[in-house]
């Protein structure tokens, strides 16, 4: 069992709507897995992978391979001009352009025979970095596998969104999520009016033949002042991957908010939620609630 602390108030999914199942009910496991595989596939349409072979996983040739541009000096970054940067043709505003980089390779699996790369793409306005309080770089990945000849590239993505602040991306690292399944699990916090909130997101590293994804995120509030009671209000969840006897662990999220009662008093309540794999859509959905004290 791996515990994760956290601090919660709400729970917000996205991109969770569930997908309709294929097939004619033949109850055969290997096929309706086939389908499913087949659906998250057609949905997240996967990139295309170049065909790259390297002794070591480094970021130069990476780089080249995935992004148009030119290669730093150093060979860390590469910058570049897209095509929503060319859209830009009023004198008045700043040039734009964009700045791709990659960062250390992340071994994982029992063998260590797989490596997930953090891919950043940053907006570049007039030769700097954008980096106000609400601007974060967009992300993508890249999955090697390690073969006799060296380290192949197996899959890529490279827009995953933005996820961070100050125009960098928050902290990440692998966990593992199952017997022989494995999540980079990206968490930071941010705060603004008085709130402190913390977000975790979860994608998937290309294990189950589906592409790169996110498949679970928990955006939380970590606390709020209360001015007219001159108190703090506070909110903390623990998750836990617990084994499901599938390919993938549950998550279970245990809450407990501190907050005031009727009677004007602080009072603990605590209260757990399940969230399952669905194999159906890729991603985690959540079930089975229970309240407590």
């Amino acid at each position: 069992m791996r515990t994760i602390a956290i601090h919660q108030v709400s729970t917000l999914l996205l991109g969770m709507a569930s997908l309709v199942a294929c097939g004619g009910g033949t109850g055969n496991a290997s096929e309706a897995a086939a389908v499913a595989r087949d659906t998250i596939t057609a949905q997240a349409e996967p990139e295309i992978v170049p065909d790259l072979l390297l002794d070591k996983v480094e970021a130069g040739p990476l780089l080249q391979a995935l992004f148009p541009g030119t290669l730093a000096k150093d060979g860390k970054s590469v910058d570049w001009t897209s095509a929503e940067d060319n859209a830009n043709t009023d004198p008045t505003q700043p040039t734009s352009s964009s700045r791709s980089t990659a960062g250390k390779p992340i071994t994982f699996g029992r063998l260590k025979d797989r490596a997930v790369v953090l891919l950043q793409t940053f907006t570049v306005h007039n030769g700097q970095i954008a980096d106000c309080r609400a601007c974060t770089p967009t992300i993508g990945l890249a999955i090697f596998q390690k073969v006799a000849s060296g380290w192949q590239l197996k899959a890529v993505a490279r827009r995953l969104g933005g996820y961070g602040a100050n125009g960098k991306t928050w902290p990440q690292e692998v966990v593992k999520a199952g017997p022989d399944r494995h999540f980079l699990r990206i968490a930071g916090a941010f705060g603004m009016g008085g709130q402190n909130s913390a977000s975790y997101f979860f994608f998937s590293l290309a294990e189950d033949g589906t592409p790169i994804r996110m498949v679970h995120e928990q955006s939380t509030l970590e606390e709020y002042e209360d001015p007219e009671n001159n108190a703090t209000i506070g909110h903390r969840a623990t998750m836990e991957f617990v084994p499901s006897g599938g390919d993938y662990d549950d998550i279970v999220a245990t809450y407990t908010r501190n907050d005031r009662n009727e009677a004007g008093s602080m009072e603990r309540t605590t209260r757990t939620e399940t969230y399952h794999f669905d194999p159906t859509t890729g991603k985690y959905d959540s079930h089975d609630p229970r309240g407590g004290s």
